[in-house]
């Protein structure tokens, strides 16, 4: 594991290699699917292809291994691995590592990064960066509220604020698959109004004009 206090920037060849790797294990059981099959032959090859592209992801041990992970998963939601109502999950997962990562190097970062004279807490490298491409903060707030109204668990937003890597995945991801959303669920509709008690008291027209 790299020392806190080396540079974090992620060797591109080494994330392709990985999402590739999660890529072609799926596209391999995927190809056995017999040709004209129907779907309820083709269901269990879709079932062992995405259980194969799990396989192959990181585990979540340090930095390069959430933003590898993450980028796999962005790969999964745009093939079709995964539905993008289940990307939240996946990404919140990242966001629980990140932070559990932080608290076991809590002393390493603090000595990395000590905090600056007038107080602010010193973000490293990556994380300046990252922030730099954010939407605005109204922006954010707009993203994250549609995307809870379509079922995704999208984090608080002081975890957000406090994990721009995060924030930037949800905006990606509201940014790019918008168009593929679910509905929201269907809003309340107000029942009318219920008659006055005088109304239900009254005969009906029916029975004065029997009468």
């Amino acid at each position: 594991m790299p020392a806190c206090n080396q540079s974090t920037e992620l060797d591109r060849e080494t994330a392709m290699k990985a999402v590739n790797r999660c890529v072609e294990a799926y596209l391999h059981i995927m190809e056995q699917i017999p040709s004209g099959a129907d779907r309820r032959t083709s269901e269990p090859y879709q079932t062992r292809a995405r259980e194969a592209f799990f396989r192959h992801l990181p585990v979540l041990l340090d930095r390069s291994d959430f933003q590898i992970y993450t980028a796999c998963i962005q790969q999964g939601v745009h093939i079709g691995v995964i539905h993008l109502d289940d990307a939240g999950r996946y990404l919140n997962m990242v966001s629980i590592a990140m932070q559990t990562w932080k608290l076991a190097h809590f002393e390493e970062l603090k000595a990395a990064h000590p905090p600056l004279p007038k107080g602010n807490q010193h973000d490293d490298y990556e994380s300046q960066q990252v922030r730099a491409q954010l939407p605005d903060r109204k922006t954010q707030d707009f993203y994250y509220k549609e995307l809870r109204r379509r079922g995704l668990p999208v984090p608080n937003e002081p975890m957000l604020r406090n994990n721009p890597n995060a924030a930037a995945c949800f905006c990606e991801l509201y940014e790019k698959h918008r168009d593929r959303f679910p509905p929201p669920e269907r809003a309340f509709t107000p029942q009318p109004a219920a008659k006055p008690a005088e109304e239900w008291l009254s005969p009906p027209h029916q029975a004065e004009t029997a009468a």
